[in-house]
């Protein structure tokens, strides 16, 4: 990681910080467009909306569908049929998603790709959560989080971005240029740049590879620091 770069954390930080259903003060109208057939439940205040698709807007944040339903009591929006969302900065597409407006909260599944165009970050996984005001992201169903630096892999991760970590728990790959590690825990923080793997973990750099219950890799210089147990095997000359 070169000065003056972010790494893949904080890019994801930064992903969360352009929140999902931003609410501003007052908040913003809910628009609906595109459809070609609508139906207002007025014992339940529920829209029913088809199109080619429909789309809600909110402030900065925009949900496309062929079919939607709108609780415009409790604010609710539950989209399906391949469902685009898109705010300032993110892009998530899904067959599935749930917003809930008024908590700023989302939800989308079956399969989900999320998208951080500016700084080239991937995230998919079976299932994402959106936490606006937690401001947390949690991802599981097989997640992985790709970008240019590296990737991280689980069964499950998880977004902390008021204190700058990634989380990632069950079966965690980690690689980061040259650095390849697997433990059952692995947090990576964003100050200082380490990459925590930790319940047995397992790191190769080239072929050289260092097995320890805890092994703590700066991401700045990249050095290995291991705890408990240490076996280190370094091939001489490769």
């Amino acid at each position: 990681m070169t000065t003056g770069r972010r790494g893949w954390c904080g890019v994801l930080l930064t992903m969360l910080l352009v929140t999902p259903l931003a609410a501003a003060q007052p908040a913003p109208p809910v628009e609906l467009s595109g459809a070609t057939f609508a139906d207002l439940d007025e014992a339940t205040g529920v829209w029913t909306l088809r199109g080619a698709p429909v789309t809600v807007r909110r402030g900065p944040v925009t949900i496309q569908a062929p079919l939607l339903t709108y609780d415009r009591r409790a604010q609710i929006v539950r989209a399906a049929g391949g469902v685009r969302y898109t705010d300032a900065a993110l892009v998530i597409e899904a067959p599935q998603i749930t917003a809930w407006l008024a908590e700023d909260r989302l939800v989308a599944e079956a399969g989900v790709t999320a998208e951080q165009r500016i700084e080239q970050l991937r995230l998919t996984a079976g299932r994402l959560e959106a936490f606006n005001r937690e401001r947390r992201l949690l991802a599981t169903g097989d997640p992985v989080l790709v970008a240019p630096e590296g990737r991280l892999a689980a069964d499950r991760i998880e977004v902390f971005a008021a204190r700058g970590d990634v989380v990632a728990e069950g079966n965690g790959r980690f690689a980061f240029e040259q650095i390849e590690g697997r433990a059952p825990h692995i947090t990576v923080r964003q100050q200082p740049p380490t990459a925590v793997l930790s319940g047995g973990a397992v790191v190769r750099q080239g072929p050289n590879e260092l097995q320890a219950a805890t092994v703590t890799v700066d991401l700045q210089r990249r050095r290995m620091t291991a705890q408990g147990s240490a076996v280190v095997t370094v091939h001489p000359g490769r």
